[in-house]
């Protein structure tokens, strides 16, 4: 689904902090944003919101979780590399 002002904003803001960059180093365009609303995991039993972020080609893409009202990225996948971002 595409995301909302609201969801966009939020997104963009949780990737500028982990990329430690700005609007004015890295767009961030919403057609690259896909966001899944309650989604629901086979095991374990999760529910919530995720977003997915093309960047570049689709090697390069980030996975945010929803947690209250804040995203955060959850996994960043550069290629063939699979990262997992722990929770802080």
């Amino acid at each position: 689904m595409k995301p909302n002002k609201k969801e966009i904003k939020g997104i963009r803001e949780a990737i500028y902090k982990y990329f430690d960059t700005n609007e004015d180093e890295a767009y961030i365009d919403s057609d690259r944003i896909a966001v899944v609303r309650n989604y629901i995991s086979d095991c374990p039993s999760w529910v919530g919101d995720v977003a997915f972020v093309l960047f570049g080609d689709v090697e390069f893409n980030l996975i945010l979780r929803k947690s209250k009202d804040t995203w955060k990225p959850f996994k960043h996948i550069d290629e063939n590399h699979l990262t997992r971002i722990e929770d802080e």
